[in-house]
């Protein structure tokens, strides 16, 4: 699958958890690492649109806004990341929110069909 037609879908499914939400239930998204996995740790999700992903930071305290930009850049090393070719320094050097891109990533990748 392309990246417009993954992000079209990852945004369109977004949407409907944020929507299918009141504002008191928030809607919230595993923080995740490829070495650890599960980390424990969750962030709620604020807006889903066709620029970009807002989320709250882990400890709510900011608004974190993740560009279409930034997702698609780590869209197009995720496989080489899963399979240990990509390092997180590398992904740093890529995108500069990388705990809530790749957590985002592996959320809507383990969501979004592929077929």
């Amino acid at each position: 699958m392309d990246f417009e037609r993954f992000w079209a879908v990852g945004i369109k499914t977004l949407r409907d958890c944020v929507d299918g939400c009141s504002e008191e239930e928030k809607y919230f998204v595993k923080r995740w690492c490829v070495h650890t996995e599960d980390t424990g740790q969750m962030f709620p999700l604020v807006e889903a649109n066709p620029r970009e992903i807002k989320c709250l930071s882990i400890n709510a305290s900011r608004s974190i806004s993740i560009p279409k930009s930034d997702m698609k850049k780590l869209y197009e090393i995720w496989d080489d990341y899963i399979d240990g070719k990509v390092s997180r320094m590398q992904i740093i050097e890529k995108v500069p929110r990388p705990t809530y891109c790749v957590s985002l990533m592996k959320y809507l990748r383990d969501k979004v069909s592929f077929e």
